[in-house]
């Protein structure tokens, strides 16, 4: 018994020490899950190369940042939940305290365009890591000529389609049901999905998010609008964390419309300043909420965008 809880303690700690490290070291978020890949899947073997694909296509599932969440669930695979949920915070902690000290600095001593020009050096890495992660998992995930077609129509669909991830996802689900299990279920699933497209585009629904929507705002001297609360603060970070899908680029599109132009909590050269931080800093680059968060409201607002982005 005395030993079995050891062993337990024991991979808590490792995965600790390797998504500190994980943390504080890696840049870009599909980047960064090819350094996963590397460290966790190669080097240490602690899943299959299979089961890291299925993590992966899981964590594209869902909404929010997919390298956190394919932290936990690595996390998970090696020590249980406690293991995911060390994972996770392990992951994003050293980029909260590396982005608060950044965001204290730029209160500090004004805005920092400098900032901007750094990640057009760092910017090529990531795209050339991204880029060596995506060859090295499609030698696992694509195996025959059907999943190459697969993959083709949903690289084709998101590059000149307005379709969402999240569609294209479930669409290549029903194909595969159609094409590996039964064609039957298959063509039904596909078909209902195609229904519910054409309808949404006929009639042009628009899904509003309601934390968002009413958020209460007060304009402050210089112009631009504060939150009235921390509420505001968390109410807003969270629901861009649990709605919004397609990982750090989508999220920070909708989250500079609305921070910017919708709730004028800060100017776009404040957005863009967060942005140059984030590049800058290792991690989730979702951490721009602490820096939104700390502009708006010092500490507390950095703790709370922090934790509920």
């Amino acid at each position: 018994m005395t030993t079995s809880i050891e062993s337990r303690r024991a991979r808590w700690w490792e995965v600790v020490r390797v998504f500190l490290k994980l943390g504080a070291m890696s840049y870009g978020g599909p980047a960064i899950m090819g350094i996963m890949q590397a460290e966790i899947q190669e080097r240490r073997n602690w899943v299959s190369r299979e089961r890291f694909v299925e993590g992966l296509a899981l964590v594209n599932m869902l909404p929010g940042p997919g390298a956190t969440q394919l932290g936990i669930f690595l996390g998970y695979v090696r020590a249980g939940w406690v293991g995911g949920l060390l994972a996770g915070l392990s992951f994003v902690l050293p980029a909260f305290f590396i982005m608060f000290a950044l965001a204290y600095a730029y209160l500090q001593f004004g805005a920092l365009p400098e900032a901007r020009h750094v990640f057009y050096g760092v910017g090529p890495v990531v795209l050339a890591i991204f880029a060596i992660a995506v060859l090295r998992l499609g030698k696992a995930a694509v195996t025959d000529n059907k999943q190459g077609l697969i993959a083709l129509a949903a690289g084709l669909a998101l590059a000149f389609s307005p379709v969402g991830v999240m569609t294209i996802l479930l669409l290549a689900g029903a194909c595969g049901v159609g094409l590996y299990g039964s064609r039957k279920w298959g063509t039904l699933a596909l078909g209902v999905m195609l229904a519910l497209l054409a309808a949404i585009y006929y009639f042009r629904t628009e899904i509003a998010l309601p934390v968002v929507a009413g958020a209460s705002t007060a304009v402050n001297i210089n112009g631009a609008a504060a939150p009235s609360s921390l509420g505001d603060i968390g109410g807003f970070f969270f629901t861009v964390g649990a709605f919004t899908f397609g990982g750090g680029l989508s999220v920070l599109a909708f989250m500079q419309d609305q921070v910017v132009n919708q709730l004028h909590w800060l100017t776009p050269n404040e957005f863009l300043d967060g942005l140059a931080m984030g590049q800058l800093t290792p991690g989730p680059i979702l951490m721009i909420a602490a820096f939104v968060g700390y502009k708006l409201a010092g500490v507390a607002g950095a703790v709370v965008g922090g934790m509920a982005i």
